[in-house]
């Protein structure tokens, strides 16, 4: 069972999930994805089972920083990584955890007062840490835990 403190979010339409996250997109949605990207005039889609990145983006992020899929088709007909981002939920060595992605900027800015995440709606698949991530998790958890530690010195520890 996957325990959540009531995450909340609200999404800000930053574009920066359509920046450098990578996004898998598997055999069930290749067909939908590539039958869109068609639509739109987006050639090569998907690279090596991902959404493709020109100039560090998604080839699917309109100038106005919104998803054109979400746009022309709804945010159902988007991957699911995009459909869920930024709720994640990971495996690791003794626990299943599930919170919000901080690489989201609105999940700085909507923690607070965005509305609640209802984790039985949301779809995701739960990823295994490798080593060296679990390994890194580990590190950082044990500098937050230290006394007076804040989000700047744990910064600057990252």
């Amino acid at each position: 069972m996957i325990v959540l403190d009531e995450p909340r979010h609200r999404c800000l339409c930053s574009g920066t999930c359509c920046q450098g996250l990578y996004v898998e997109v598997g055999d069930e949605a290749r067909a939908r994805i590539e039958d869109i990207a068609a639509q739109l005039g987006v050639d090569t889609p998907i690279v090596e089972g991902g959404v493709r990145f020109d100039n560090g983006q998604c080839v699917f992020l309109g100038d106005d920083l919104l998803c054109n899929i979400h746009r022309e088709h709804g945010g159902e007909a988007k991957p699911l990584t995009c459909q869920q981002f930024p709720f994640v939920a990971i495996e690791t060595e003794t626990e299943h955890r599930a919170g919000i992605d901080p690489a989201c900027s609105s999940a700085w800015r909507t923690w607070r007062n965005g509305p609640r995440l209802v984790p039985e709606q949301l779809h995701t698949r739960l990823r295994t840490l490798n080593p060296p991530e679990q390994h890194a998790e580990r590190a950082i958890i044990s500098a937050a835990s230290q006394p007076g530690m804040t989000v700047a010195g744990l910064l600057h520890l990252i």
